[in-house]
C-alpha cells in the first residue's frame, strides 16, 4: 500500500495498482487513484480527484472539488465548498459531512439517491434511470430517457427533460416540469406547481390526492387516496378519473371523458361533447352543453343531459333495476320535440331465453324481450315472468317516439 502526500503547491499525484492512500494537502491538486481500493483526500484548494478502478473512498475537506470515483462502488464525501460528484455505479454513495457546506451537484449516469446535505442531481447519458432527493430543497433534472424523479422532503424543483417521466415532489411545495414526452406528475400539496412545456401532442397525467385543476395543456387527471376530493379539467379534451370516495369531476371546456369509479359521484361535463361514466354508486350527472353520452353504471343515478342531443347509454339491466333503485333521467327531450335525446339499449340482451344478444321490442305483451312505457317509467322484461327487471324513470313523463329515423329509443 502506497502512502502519498502532496505539497503546499499544485500537485499531480498518481497511485499504484495497490490500495493507496493519497492526500493532496494544499494547492489545487490533481489526484489519480488508479487500481485498488484507494483512500483519496482532497485537503485545501480546488482539487480534481479520480478514483479509477476499485471501490474507492474520496474525501473533500474544503474547496470547490470535483470527485469522480470511476469504476466500482465508491463513497464520495464532501465538506466545505461547492463540490461536484460524478456517479456511474448504482453502488456509489454521496454525502456531505457538514449540513450547509456549500451548494453541491451530482452528475449521474446511474440511478442515484442524494446523500446528506447535497442539493442538486442531474441525470446524464441515455439510460432509463431514476433520481431521488433528500431532506433539502433539491433540484432534480432528468436525461433524455424515461426517468422517475422523487423529491422526498423539502421544496423541490423537478425537471424531467425529454422522455416519458414520472415526477413526484413528495413532502413540501414542489415545482414539476416534465418537459417533452408523456409525463406523470404526483401532486400532494395545494402549493405544488405543475408546468407543462411539452408539445400539445404529448399526453400528460396528474395523479392527485387533493383537490386539483389541470393547467396548461395537461390532458389527464387521476384522483388518488381515499378522500372525497374534486378534480377539474381545462380547455383540452380531458380524461378525469375519480377515486373510491365521493368525488366531484368537472370537465370544463373540451370534449371530456369523466369516470366516477366507486362512490356517489357528481359528474359535470361542462362545454363540449362529453362522455360521463358514473361507475358504481348513486351518481349525479349533468352533461352540460354539447351532445353528451351519459352512462350511469350501477347504483341509483340521476342523469341530466343538459343542452344538446344527448344519449343515455345502458349496457346491462343491473344498471337500472326495477323498483326504488332505478335511475332517473331529469330532462329527457326526444326527437319528436326537435332536440334529439336518445336512450340506447342496444347492448342489453332483451331475452335471456334465446341465445345471442336479442333486441327489445317496444309495446305488446309484458313478456321477455318487450319494453313498455307507462306513468313516466320505461319498463323492460328479459326473462318472461311478466314483471320488469329493468326500469328508467323519465321525469315529467315526456312523450316517446319509438321506431323510424327519429326514434327516441335505440333497441
Amino acid at each position: 500500500m502506497a502512502i502519498i502526500k502532496g505539497t503546499s503547491g499544485n500537485d499531480e499525484l498518481h497511485g499504484t495498482n495497490e490500495d493507496d492512500a493519497i492526500e493532496g494537502f494544499q494547492g489545487n491538486d490533481l489526484i489519480y487513484g488508479f487500481d485498488g481500493d484507494d483512500i483519496l483526500t482532497s485537503a485545501d484548494g480546488n482539487d480534481v480527484v479520480f478514483g479509477g478502478e476499485g471501490d474507492d473512498l474520496l474525501i473533500s475537506l474544503s474547496g470547490n472539488d470535483y470527485l469522480d470515483g470511476g469504476a466500482g462502488a465508491d463513497r464520495m464525501t464532501g465538506g466545505e465548498g461547492n463540490d461536484t460528484y460524478v456517479v456511474d455505479h448504482v453502488g456509489d454513495v454521496t454525502g456531505e459531512v457538514l449540513f450547509g457546506g456549500g451548494v453541491d451537484h451530482v452528475l449521474s449516469t446511474a440511478s442515484h439517491t442524494l446523500g446528506f446535505g447535497i442539493e442538486h442531481l442531474e441525470l446524464q447519458g441515455s439510460a432509463a434511470i431514476n433520481g431521488t432527493g433528500n431532506e433539502k430543497d433539491n433540484s432534480l433534472i432528468g436525461n433524455s430517457a424515461n426517468n422517475v424523479l422523487s423529491g422526498l422532503n423539502g421544496d423541490d424543483t423537478l425537471n424531467g427533460g425529454a422522455g416519458n417521466d414520472t415526477l413526484n415532489g413528495g413532502i413540501g411545495f414542489d415545482t414539476m416540469d416534465g418537459g417533452a414526452g408523456n409525463d406523470t406528475y404526483v401532486v400532494d400539496s395545494p402549493l405544488d406547481v405543475v408546468i407543462d412545456r411539452g408539445s400539445t401532442s404529448d399526453i400528460d397525467t396528474v395523479q392527485s390526492s387533493i383537490n386539483h385543476t389541470l393547467n396548461g395543456t395537461i390532458e389527464r387527471l387521476i384522483l388518488t387516496g381515499t378522500a372525497a376530493i374534486i378534480g377539474s379539467g381545462n380547455a383540452q379534451n380531458n380524461v378525469l378519473i375519480g377515486n373510491g370516495a365521493n368525488n366531484l369531476l368537472f370537465g370544463e371546456l373540451g370534449d371530456d371523458q369523466l369516470n366516477g369509479g366507486a362512490g356517489n359521484d357528481t359528474l359535470l361535463g361542462g362545454f363540449g361533447n362529453d362522455l360521463l361514466n358514473g361507475g358504481t354508486g348513486a351518481d349525479t350527472m349533468n352533461g352540460g352543453f354539447g351532445n353528451d353520452t351519459l352512462r350511469g353504471g350501477t347504483g341509483k343515478d340521476e342523469l341530466t343531459g343538459g343542452d344538446g342531443a344527448d344519449r343515455f347509454d345502458y349496457n346491462a339491466v343491473s344498471e337500472s333495476p326495477a323498483g326504488t333503485g332505478r335511475d332517473r333521467i331529469v330532462d329527457f327531450t326526444g326527437n319528436g320535440a326537435g332536440v334529439g335525446d336518445r336512450i340506447d339499449l342496444t347492448t342489453i340482451d332483451a331475452n335471456t331465453l334465446v341465445a345471442g344478444n336479442q333486441a327489445f321490442i317496444f309495446g305488446g305483451p309484458h313478456t321477455a324481450g318487450h319494453l313498455w312505457y307507462a306513468g313516466g317509467i320505461l319498463n323492460g322484461n328479459i326473462d318472461g315472468d311478466a314483471t320488469p327487471e329493468f326500469q328508467i324513470q323519465l321525469v315529467g313523463t315526456p312523450a316517446l317516439v319509438v321506431g323510424g329515423a327519429g326514434t327516441d329509443i335505440l333497441l
